[in-house]
Parts: structure tokens; sequence; C-alpha cells
């Protein structure tokens, strides 16, 4: 009955610059003397970039793998970059994926105004973990200008072909919402960038994990719960309780190893604990009845043993919603 309530209410920076041949190649000097030149010339580029802006899209095309434990995931997808003013053939742009690292740049097309290119990298960003196992994983990509574009100089607008490829699938997730928007972040207090924010989300079907997760659980719990149908062979009924209760805690560390340690109590903590509680119950009625029945007290064993089974339910239901608010 617990487990059945739980599903009811559980609903680095890299920077990418498009390849050079040896002619785009700088020596150290050079590069020193660059950078040098054109943070030096900020009016100049302020003038140059002054009120441009450039749509931004992101296409999804495929996800490999996502790791919970270290909070990263792999993308494939297709970015492109549209400017009103500035010519993408003389100077193309300039951006950094904030929360991720690059690992292939290809397919680059520049023509006048308009950049595309297909990426491969891997990503990171904070997992939520609280409704494990029915949590939802974010998947982040962040996109800044470079210096000095900052967003006094370059806005960003999210561009129309943003969104998910028809044949996108993620193996054993669903993707369910997806949002793009454009914020300001904020460096220092003379440093602004505007920040282009594509979110995909994945989460598992809620019945497969129920059945997946909680299943085992209930059954291990159902045979030891058994024990109470069997009041005087103590032997057995210890027999019955113990392996279970071993199998049960395994089972838990098994599933708390697909996600980091964190310092807060999931949703598989909270049923857990509970049938944790039943199973200390029910050893501890198997102890009272066996010293009453060492002692001839048939009669007050049996009550104890109707009075334990009664407490069944309200002790899971009510160790359950104390942790609700935990």
């Amino acid at each position: 009955m617990i487990l059945l309530f739980v599903t009811l209410i559980s609903n680095p920076v890299f920077a990418i610059d498009p390849p050079k041949g040896d002619f785009g190649k700088l020596t150290d000097s050079e590069s020193t003397n660059k950078k040098n030149f054109q943070y030096s010339q900020n009016s100049l580029h302020s003038q140059s970039f002054e009120k441009d802006s450039q749509e931004i899209s992101v296409l999804l095309t495929h996800v490999g793998e996502i790791d919970r434990r270290l909070g990263q995931y792999e993308l494939d997808f297709w970015i492109s970059v549209t400017s009103k003013n500035l010519d993408f053939t003389a100077n193309p742009p300039q951006l950094d994926f904030v929360n991720g690292k690059i690992d292939y740049l290809q397919n680059e097309f520049i023509r006048d105004n308009y950049y595309e290119a297909f990426v491969q990298g891997t990503f990171y960003s904070e997992m939520d973990f609280h409704e494990f196992p029915f949590e939802k994983i974010n998947m982040l990509i962040e996109i800044e200008p470079s210096a000095p574009l900052e967003s006094n100089v370059l806005k960003f607008v999210v561009g129309p072909k943003s969104g998910i490829d028809s044949s996108v699938t993620v193996s054993g997730w669903n993707l369910t919402e997806t949002s793009f928007d454009v914020i300001k972040h904020d460096y220092d207090e003379n440093e602004t960038f505007d920040r282009f924010v594509a979110v995909f989300t994945a989460e598992h079907s809620e019945i497969r994990m129920f059945l997946k997760t909680f299943f085992p659980v209930a059954v291990f719990l159902g045979i030891s719960l058994i024990s109470f149908w069997i009041p005087k062979n103590f032997t057995m009924r210890i027999y019955i309780s113990m392996p279970p209760l071993m199998a049960l805690t395994f089972w838990h560390i098994y599933m708390m190893s697909s996600i980091p340690s964190v310092g807060y109590l999931t949703l598989f903590d909270k049923v857990m604990i509970p049938v944790y509680a039943l199973f200390v119950h029910n050893i501890l009625s198997i102890g009272i009845e066996a010293r009453l029945d060492h002692f001839q007290k048939l009669d007050l064993s049996m009550n104890v043993n109707k009075i334990m089974k009664l407490l069944i339910p309200i002790l899971g239901f009510g160790v359950f919603f104390i942790l609700l608010f935990v």
C-alpha cells in the first residue's frame, strides 16, 4: 500500500573557434599581441558590433550516456548562428560552451551572415535526486560569446530552428520537455554577457521504474510479514524474516550506487526507512511472543501477535508521512 501511494504522489568553459589550417596558426607573441589589441581597442569593437544581435539555434540529434554519478551527459547537436550585421566569412562567431567540453566540431558551413556546425561534446549540470528513482534530468547547453563581446555589444536571440530532431532516442529515458532562453550572466560589475541556455529534460517511465525498483522491495517485505501468520514456530519465523532483510539491504545499496552521495533523503530512502521499521517491528514481535511463550503465557502471546499485526499499516504509513516533511 505504501509503494502504491508513492507512485501516485510522485509524479570548463570551452571556446569554439572554427578549425584553421596552417595559415590560421599564431605564434605565442602574435597571439599575445592579438589579445592585447582586442582589449585595448575595445571602443573599436563597440563601434563594429554595436546593436548587433545573433540568433542562436540548437537542434539536438543524439543523446549518449547519461552519467548520474558524475552529473554529465553526452550530446550531439547542430548549432546555427545568424547575424544581422556581421559577415561570418571574414569574422566567424566566437562562442564559449560554458558548461561542457567539445570533443568534435565538424561539418562547418559559413556563408555571409550565417554559420552552422555539428557539435559533439560532454556537458555538465547539477542534478536533483530528491525524487529518485522518479527524478528528472535537466540536460543544459549554455553558450556565451567570447570576450570582449559583452551584452551591451552583442545580443543573443533564440533562433527558430531550436528543438529536438524527431529521430532522437535515449536508451532507458524519455525526452519530455525542452526550453530555450537567453539570460544575462554577470562576472563582475563591468562584465555582463548574454547566455543562451537550452534545456532538454529526460525522465524514466514511472510504471517501469516502479516495477524495477519498488516491486522487489514489496516482495521482500511480503515474505517477511508472512511470519505473523505462523505464531508458534518462532525458529521458522526467524528463518523467514532475516534473509529478506539481508536481501533488502543489499538492494538498497545497489540502487543508491547509481547516483552520487547526496546530503538529503531521496524518495527511495523515504520508502525504505518505513520498510526497515516494519522489519524491526516483525523481529520485535517475534522476540516478545517467544518470551511470553517460554513462560507459558500463550493467550497473552497470541494477543501480542494480533496487536502487532494491526500496527503494521499504522507504523508503515506513519513513518512514511513523517518523512515526507523531512
